[in-house]
């Protein structure tokens, strides 16, 4: 099942991040909503990256279901107003999705295969 259907058949709103961050026939940049990239651009920098796009669909996802858990604790007891009783059911739902990613994705059980690495280490990473 796809991604839009399955959205669709959830009620979710979907997000098109794959796709042309401006025109391919002039190479120019293209702001929507006033955010993106402005001026000459290279083709690879038009298009977006398909990995990169799915690291944004599951970051929307995780911020879906927190949202959507927060409402439903608000819904359900609007004098309740301490961030415990929202906030738990927000973080157990986007615990949830990440159990669904790490499934998808085929990373279940590959915890013993992460190495500690120092964060001077990983600043060179970047």
């Amino acid at each position: 099942m796809s991604r839009i259907t399955l959205r669709q058949l959830l009620d979710h709103a979907a997000e098109g991040e794959l796709g042309v961050l401006g025109s391919l026939e002039t190479g120019m940049g293209d702001q929507e909503d006033g955010h993106g990239a402005t001026g000459k651009l290279s083709h690879d920098q038009l298009l977006t990256n398909p990995d990169e796009a799915e690291r944004f669909v599951a970051d929307t996802d995780l911020r879906l279901a927190a949202t959507s858990a927060i409402r439903r604790a608000l819904i359900s007891d609007p004098a309740e107003f301490d961030p415990r009783k929202y906030l738990k059911p927000a973080m157990d739902s986007m615990k949830d999705q990440c159990l669904q990613k790490f499934e998808a994705f085929g990373t279940t059980d590959q915890a013993g295969r992460i190495r500690a690495r120092a964060l001077s280490d990983m600043a060179l990473a970047y």
